[in-house]
C-alpha cells in the first residue's frame, strides 16, 4: 500500500509526541476502511481528524 502525504512539511522524529488512544472495534474498523479507501494508514487518518478538530475549536475561540 502507497502511502499520501498529508503534512507540509517534513518533521524528524524529535519533532513529533506519540499519543495513542483506545477506540472500539467498530471505530477502528470503520477507519481503516476509510484509511484502506483512501489508501493511507489510520495514523494517517488520527491526524487529519485531530488538525480538523484543532482548526474547530481555533475557530469557535476566534468567534467568542
Amino acid at each position: 500500500m502507497t502511502e499520501k502525504t498529508i503534512a507540509t512539511k517534513k518533521l524528524n522524529a524529535k519533532d513529533r509526541i506519540c499519543v495513542s488512544a483506545y477506540v472500539t472495534r467498530d471505530m477502528h474498523g470503520k477507519i481503516s476502511q476509510i484509511a484502506k479507501s483512501r489508501e493511507l494508514g489510520i495514523s494517517d487518518i488520527v491526524r487529519e481528524a485531530v488538525r480538523e478538530y484543532l482548526a474547530k475549536q481555533e475557530a469557535l475561540k476566534a468567534e467568542a
